[in-house]
């Protein structure tokens, strides 16, 4: 699911529930084009559907589903996400973003996060 993924560590936004009513801050730890992990307040159930929005200059929404529950030390709660079939500009969106945070690393750039 996140193959060519990349530590991004910003904040989003995710929206669940019965029309995608009920939403909370996440942190998206990391992002590739099919999919993200990201830290939550609760846990949301697998297979959920749920719409990430990244809170960046991008400020895009991804319709995604929850994939699983990640074993994470500290016992942080973590969730990966797997992104729904997106239109042609979300994924460019998501692309762009993911490309923006590689060169960042690749540069030596150090993110703060976890």
């Amino acid at each position: 699911m996140l193959a060519e993924s990349v530590e991004v560590n910003i904040e989003g936004i995710v929206s669940l529930g019965d029309g995608l009513q009920k939403k909370s801050s996440v942190e998206i730890i990391a992002l590739s084009t099919g999919g993200a992990v990201i830290r939550a307040e609760t846990l949301p159930q697998i297979g959920a559907p749920l719409v990430l929005q990244l809170q960046n200059e991008s400020n895009v929404k991804i319709e995604a589903r929850v994939h699983e529950h990640v074993d994470a030390k500290n016992k942080k709660k973590l969730v990966a996400l797997a992104f729904d079939t997106q239109p042609e500009t979300v994924t460019k969106s998501i692309k762009a973003i993911v490309d923006y945070f590689s060169r960042l690393k690749r540069a030596g750039v150090q993110f703060g996060g976890s």
